[in-house]
């Protein structure tokens, strides 16, 4: 009871968090694409052009992107892949082919736990199995995508391998369904193993990291987003993906919401800031 006062204490007090993001660009260390139309030509043949993605019986390609983890910070908000879909705009490989078509072309992202380099050809790649790749997301691709950036959420994936103590994270990129639209993508040109260029539009990963820098006595914004503002197990929570901090900033809880329901049992007696993509808000565990 003498904790739970105290919670409740605190949260009358705690009208107000400073909170700020920092946003870090993590560049690629390698990329490029194979060709089943031409199933002994490398990887690294391609290195001066964009990275291709298609689904046609004998002339599917599949582009591949790889990322150092050093940066990832494994109490980051949020990690996406974004990729650049070529269109009209200054892009020598323009994607020509009109994506609204029936069927939907859908592009794959899936999570590779083998590596790569240049000398990859589409007859020596790993075969796609449930042992060597996991699917991330998939994405519909629409003549709107055009010149435009394609985001995918990876934030749980790439934290995941990074606390498993990995070096890189790679990427598999494939199409599924059109009928044989081939998608432009900019990449990053390769001389050998090296970068040579970015430019403006390569492949990165994007991080956010939110942090507090205290509590204030004056009124902030937080959301209503969450009810109840006090409970012991469970929290009903607007939004699909949570993650919650103490007060001191520290990310204590970061899980997908699964209808609209957040088990907070495992945490301690407390007062914490929940963020939603619906927004952020404050609660006690008792």
């Amino acid at each position: 009871m003498k904790k739970l006062l105290l919670s409740l204490i605190a949260l009358c007090i705690f009208t107000g968090m400073a909170w700020s993001q920092t946003t870090t660009e993590i560049k690629l260390s390698n990329n490029g694409y194979v060709n089943e139309g031409a199933p002994a030509v490398t990887l690294g043949t391609y290195a001066g052009y964009d990275l291709q993605v298609k689904n046609a019986t004998g002339f599917s390609r599949n582009a591949f992107v790889e990322f150092p983890l050093t940066d990832i910070n494994p109490n980051a908000t949020s990690i996406y892949l974004k990729i650049y879909l070529s269109g009209s705009l200054m892009i020598d490989f323009p994607t020509t082919d009109n994506l609204d078509q029936t069927p939907a072309l859908v592009l794959g992202v899936n999570q590779i736990n083998y590596s790569f380099d240049n000398t990859m050809t589409w007859s020596s790649k790993p075969t796609p199995s449930a042992a060597n790749e996991t699917n991330v997301a998939t994405a519909t691709m629409s003549n709107a995508l055009k010149d435009t950036w394609v985001s995918i959420d990876v934030t749980s994936i790439a934290i995941a391998q990074k606390t498993a103590g990995q070096s890189f994270i790679r990427f598999r990129l494939f199409a599924t369904g059109g009928v044989g639209q081939l998608l432009h993508f900019r990449q990053s040109v390769m001389n050998g193993s090296t970068i040579s260029a970015l430019g403006s539009y390569y492949p990165r990963l994007v991080q956010t990291t939110s942090s507090t820098s205290g509590i204030k006595e004056a009124g902030g914004t937080l959301g209503q987003i969450v009810y109840p503002t006090i409970a012991s197990d469970r929290i009903t929570v607007q939004g699909t993906y949570a993650q919650v901090f103490d007060v001191s900033g520290k990310v204590v809880l970061r899980t997908q919401v699964l209808n609209s329901t957040l088990d907070i049992s495992s945490l301690k007696e407390g007062v914490y800031i929940l963020k939603t993509e619906k927004g952020v808000a404050r609660f006690v565990k008792r």
